[in-house]
């Protein structure tokens, strides 16, 4: 008897190539699609000013989410709908440059025909924008990502999702695990990430590194 399954998949460096970030990377992408060089200096600028002083902040004792924070002042007071005009051609730079994981997709053919796999779920801690424009390389059911809050003028305020990387993941995994409570859960996921995940590996039936 085939079993029912959930398919979750992680995305940097799982679903597409290696090295390639989602969030970073494409907010060096939206700003330069914006602003040309002018927004590569900017991007470039930007993240080594705020990390000159997160390190600083570190010095003096105060602990901080460098991620959290840096996502935030990149994305801060920009417009919602120019992100997600950005994400679209993002998801097309992606498949033009073949920037997908040959590998994992395979796999998750092979997977397909070996459970009845009722929902398929890309995880990550990458930003909402793009994460679940390129979560269509798999015609994922669900996207999980960190969300970013806009204002009433649709002005990115802050990162909603500010826990750390292994804390997030494990709260949406026990989220969809009461959810579908009768359900292998299946984790595909990149040889870096399973051994900064140990505590998140526990929570499922089986664990494909690729």
């Amino acid at each position: 008897m085939t079993k029912n399954a959930i398919l979750v998949v992680d995305l940097d460096d799982t679903l597409t190539v290696p090295g390639l970030n989602n969030t970073y990377h494409f907010l060096l992408f939206h700003h330069m699609k914006k602003m040309g060089k002018a927004g590569k200096i900017f991007y470039k600028t930007s993240s080594l000013l705020i990390r000159m002083v997160l390190l600083l902040l570190k010095r003096i004792g105060i602990q901080v989410n460098e991620d959290a924070i840096l996502i935030t002042m990149l994305c801060q007071g920009q417009n919602l709908s120019d992100l997600l005009a950005s994400s679209v051609y993002w998801f097309r730079f992606i498949v033009r440059k073949k920037l997908y994981n040959v590998k994992t997709l395979g796999l998750l053919k092979h997977l397909a025909q070996k459970y009845n796999i009722m929902k398929v779920a890309v995880l990550t801690c990458c930003i909402e924008v793009p994460a679940c424009d390129v979560a269509k390389l798999i015609n994922a059911d669900k996207c999980i990502a960190r969300r970013l809050r806009n204002n009433a003028g649709s002005k990115i305020v802050q990162l909603i999702d500010k826990h750390n990387c292994v804390v997030y993941k494990m709260y949406q995994i026990l989220r969809l695990r009461r959810e579908f409570t009768n359900a292998t859960f299946i984790y595909v996921v990149d040889k870096n990430s399973a051994e900064h995940e140990t505590m998140i590996l526990k929570l499922f039936d089986n664990v494909i590194v690729v």
